[in-house]
């Protein structure tokens, strides 16, 4: 976002930009960054799970969903119709 600031580029007027994870920077800069939010633990203890049934049978695999959160904020406009 600085450097589209830096070039004359305004948020969220010329261009909406957005995160993922959510993290407490997504709060501190300006404008306040839109994010996506996941649970992180959530996320980490299947990846465990997997991790221990791909080591008991290599050849295990699994495609995993996990549920989302938009959190919108000031670095994104409204859509144009």
């Amino acid at each position: 976002m600085q450097f589209l600031q830096r070039a004359g580029v305004r948020v969220p007027e010329d261009i909406s930009i957005a995160g993922f994870d959510d993290g407490d920077i997504c709060r501190q800069v300006v404008p306040a960054l839109t994010s996506v939010r996941q649970d992180g633990r959530r996320r980490a203890s299947a990846a465990a799970e997997l991790l221990k049934r791909m080591r008991r049978e290599p050849s295990y695999w699994q495609n995993v969903l996990m549920p989302v959160e938009l959190v919108v904020r000031e670095s994104t406009g409204r859509l144009c119709h």
